[in-house]
Protein backbone atom coordinates (compact mmCIF):
# COMPACT_ATOMS: atom_id res chain seq x y z
CA UNK A 1 0.00 0.00 0.00
CA UNK A 2 1.59 3.17 -0.91
CA UNK A 3 1.72 5.92 2.02
CA UNK A 4 1.52 9.62 0.56
CA UNK A 5 1.89 12.64 2.42
CA UNK A 6 0.30 15.91 1.36
CA UNK A 7 -0.83 15.46 -2.49
CA UNK A 8 -0.18 12.34 -4.70
CA UNK A 9 2.17 14.26 -6.95
CA UNK A 10 2.72 17.29 -5.29
CA UNK A 11 5.04 16.36 -1.77
CA UNK A 12 6.18 13.07 -0.51
CA UNK A 13 4.80 8.97 -1.91
CA UNK A 14 6.30 5.94 -1.36
CA UNK A 15 5.02 2.09 -1.66
CA UNK A 16 3.18 0.76 -4.07
CA UNK A 17 -0.35 1.07 -5.43
CA UNK A 18 -2.96 -0.64 -6.80
CA UNK A 19 -0.31 -3.58 -8.37
CA UNK A 20 0.37 -1.02 -10.81
CA UNK A 21 2.58 1.92 -9.97
CA UNK A 22 4.96 1.76 -7.32
CA UNK A 23 6.85 5.02 -5.61
CA UNK A 24 10.03 5.04 -4.25
CA UNK A 25 11.58 7.75 -1.78
CA UNK A 26 13.75 9.80 -4.41
CA UNK A 27 10.44 10.38 -6.05
CA UNK A 28 10.77 8.17 -8.62
CA UNK A 29 7.60 6.13 -10.13
CA UNK A 30 7.52 3.16 -12.38
CA UNK A 31 5.65 0.19 -13.37
CA UNK A 32 4.92 -2.58 -10.92
CA UNK A 33 6.43 -5.51 -11.98
CA UNK A 34 5.74 -9.01 -10.91
CA UNK A 35 9.14 -10.46 -9.58
CA UNK A 36 10.16 -13.79 -10.73
CA UNK A 37 12.16 -16.66 -9.23
CA UNK A 38 14.68 -17.99 -11.92
CA UNK A 39 15.40 -21.86 -11.28
CA UNK A 40 17.76 -22.50 -13.21
CA UNK A 41 21.22 -23.97 -13.05
CA UNK A 42 23.00 -20.87 -13.12
CA UNK A 43 20.98 -19.06 -10.89
CA UNK A 44 21.07 -21.92 -8.36
CA UNK A 45 24.89 -22.38 -8.34
CA UNK A 46 24.67 -18.11 -7.94
CA UNK A 47 22.63 -18.90 -4.74
CA UNK A 48 24.57 -21.75 -3.62
CA UNK A 49 27.71 -19.98 -3.78
CA UNK A 50 26.59 -16.72 -1.54
CA UNK A 51 24.95 -18.93 0.72
CA UNK A 52 28.33 -20.12 1.51
CA UNK A 53 29.60 -16.64 1.46
CA UNK A 54 27.21 -15.40 3.86
CA UNK A 55 27.54 -17.92 5.86
CA UNK A 56 31.28 -17.19 6.57
CA UNK A 57 30.93 -13.83 6.92
CA UNK A 58 28.59 -14.64 9.21
CA UNK A 59 30.50 -16.89 11.45
CA UNK A 60 33.19 -14.21 11.82
CA UNK A 61 34.19 -13.28 15.40
CA UNK A 62 34.00 -10.02 17.13
CA UNK A 63 37.83 -9.28 16.98
CA UNK A 64 37.95 -10.44 13.12
CA UNK A 65 34.80 -8.18 12.10
CA UNK A 66 36.64 -5.19 13.86
CA UNK A 67 39.78 -5.83 11.67
CA UNK A 68 37.57 -6.34 8.99
CA UNK A 69 36.11 -2.62 9.80
CA UNK A 70 39.78 -1.22 10.14
CA UNK A 71 40.31 -2.40 6.62
CA UNK A 72 37.29 -1.82 4.04
CA UNK A 73 36.83 1.52 2.25
CA UNK A 74 34.62 3.92 4.21
CA UNK A 75 31.74 3.36 1.52
CA UNK A 76 31.59 -0.30 2.73
CA UNK A 77 30.16 -1.58 5.45
CA UNK A 78 32.85 -4.74 7.29
CA UNK A 79 30.73 -7.48 6.08
CA UNK A 80 30.04 -6.27 2.37
CA UNK A 81 33.77 -5.50 1.99
CA UNK A 82 34.59 -9.09 3.44
CA UNK A 83 31.72 -10.10 0.82
CA UNK A 84 32.93 -8.73 -2.21
CA UNK A 85 36.69 -9.64 -1.60
CA UNK A 86 35.40 -13.25 -1.10
CA UNK A 87 33.60 -12.92 -4.52
CA UNK A 88 36.60 -11.87 -6.42
CA UNK A 89 38.86 -14.35 -4.97
CA UNK A 90 36.24 -17.48 -5.14
CA UNK A 91 37.28 -19.55 -8.37
CA UNK A 92 41.22 -19.01 -7.42
CA UNK A 93 40.84 -20.27 -4.24
CA UNK A 94 38.53 -22.48 -5.36
CA UNK A 95 41.21 -24.49 -7.47
CA UNK A 96 43.80 -24.12 -4.45
CA UNK A 97 41.81 -25.31 -2.13
CA UNK A 98 41.16 -28.39 -4.83
CA UNK A 99 44.92 -28.59 -5.12
CA UNK A 100 45.62 -29.35 -1.32
CA UNK A 101 46.14 -33.09 -0.02
CA UNK A 102 42.99 -34.52 1.04
CA UNK A 103 44.80 -34.68 5.03
CA UNK A 104 44.92 -30.92 4.77
CA UNK A 105 41.17 -30.78 3.56
CA UNK A 106 40.30 -32.63 6.25
CA UNK A 107 42.46 -30.57 8.37
CA UNK A 108 40.29 -27.50 7.31
CA UNK A 109 37.25 -28.90 7.56
CA UNK A 110 38.00 -29.75 11.28
CA UNK A 111 38.60 -26.47 12.15
CA UNK A 112 36.02 -25.05 10.47
CA UNK A 113 33.24 -27.24 12.29
CA UNK A 114 35.01 -26.65 15.31
CA UNK A 115 34.54 -23.20 15.21
CA UNK A 116 30.53 -23.31 14.30
CA UNK A 117 30.83 -23.17 10.41
CA UNK A 118 29.74 -25.44 8.10
CA UNK A 119 29.21 -26.76 4.42
CA UNK A 120 26.83 -24.88 2.10
CA UNK A 121 23.31 -26.23 2.06
CA UNK A 122 22.51 -27.98 -1.68
CA UNK A 123 20.35 -26.25 -3.81
CA UNK A 124 17.98 -28.70 -5.77
CA UNK A 125 18.02 -26.40 -8.70
CA UNK A 126 22.14 -26.07 -8.90
CA UNK A 127 24.51 -28.50 -10.36
CA UNK A 128 28.08 -27.05 -8.82
CA UNK A 129 29.02 -29.39 -5.59
CA UNK A 130 28.33 -27.49 -2.49
CA UNK A 131 31.47 -25.77 -0.07
CA UNK A 132 32.48 -27.32 2.52
CA UNK A 133 33.13 -25.70 5.75
CA UNK A 134 36.93 -26.14 5.18
CA UNK A 135 36.82 -24.22 1.87
CA UNK A 136 34.96 -21.56 3.18
CA UNK A 137 37.03 -21.14 5.87
CA UNK A 138 40.05 -21.14 3.51
CA UNK A 139 38.98 -18.46 1.64
CA UNK A 140 38.07 -16.44 4.79
CA UNK A 141 41.57 -16.94 5.55
CA UNK A 142 42.63 -15.94 1.99
CA UNK A 143 40.98 -12.95 2.42
CA UNK A 144 42.30 -11.57 5.26
CA UNK A 145 46.02 -12.68 4.46
CA UNK A 146 45.92 -11.40 1.25
CA UNK A 147 43.40 -8.46 1.02
CA UNK A 148 44.45 -7.23 4.61
CA UNK A 149 47.57 -7.93 5.40
CA UNK A 150 47.06 -10.88 7.91
CA UNK A 151 45.94 -8.46 10.72
CA UNK A 152 45.71 -11.05 13.17
CA UNK A 153 49.63 -12.46 12.56
CA UNK A 154 48.16 -15.96 12.22
CA UNK A 155 50.49 -16.58 9.00
CA UNK A 156 50.57 -18.28 6.13
CA UNK A 157 47.88 -20.64 4.65
CA UNK A 158 50.26 -23.52 4.05
CA UNK A 159 51.30 -23.74 7.38
CA UNK A 160 51.48 -26.56 9.31
CA UNK A 161 48.74 -26.12 12.00
CA UNK A 162 47.22 -23.13 10.08
CA UNK A 163 43.65 -24.40 10.05
CA UNK A 164 43.35 -24.33 13.34
CA UNK A 165 45.27 -20.82 14.02
CA UNK A 166 42.98 -18.70 11.16
CA UNK A 167 40.21 -21.11 12.80
CA UNK A 168 41.05 -19.67 16.13
CA UNK A 169 41.56 -15.99 15.00
CA UNK A 170 38.82 -15.98 12.75
CA UNK A 171 35.48 -17.99 14.51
Amino acid sequence: MARVKGGLFSIEASGQFAQSLVFDKRGYVRQYVEPSNAKTEGQGNQRQKFQGLQRAVGGLNTVAREAAGLYSPTTYRWGAYVNSQMNSYYNDVSVQYAALASATQDEWDAAANGGGLFETSPIEYATNAVDSAGKLLYLLAYVFYVSMGDPGGVGDLAAGGAAAAWAGYLL
